[in-house]
């Protein structure tokens, strides 16, 4: 039985039954992003543990470009590594989270390519 008596608990039991996915862009206009998230879940033979490390890199690599992130369980496994970006066409943040994640890949491997 679960006893839930702050508010720590109460968010940690809310994140179990209900996963909310925000918008990556700007309502009213889908072609225009003004986020960047990285939604990573462990799976065979990565666990949360590697999760948590490409995250850890992810945030360094986007500091280093200037853009502050933040952490968030999803689910009941994995997280999102979320930031707020200057507006810009979709396609460029697409662009931009791709190239991060060919860079985690070799800064990581066998971590990044499995998270």
């Amino acid at each position: 039985m679960v006893l839930v008596q702050d508010l720590a608990s109460l968010m940690w039991a809310a994140n179990l039954v209900t996963e909310f996915h925000t918008p990556q862009w700007v309502i009213g206009e889908p072609n225009v992003a003004d986020r960047l998230v990285f939604d990573l879940d462990p799976g065979a033979p990565a666990t949360v543990v590697e999760c948590c490390e490409v995250a850890l890199w992810l945030r360094e690599r986007l500091a280093a470009d200037g853009i502050e992130t933040y952490a968030k369980t999803s689910g009941s496994k994995g997280l999102h590594l979320l930031a707020g970006v200057t507006p810009v066409p979709s396609e460029r943040a697409v662009s931009y989270a791709k190239e991060l994640a060919v860079e985690a890949e070799a800064a990581l491997p066998g971590s990044s390519s499995t998270a």
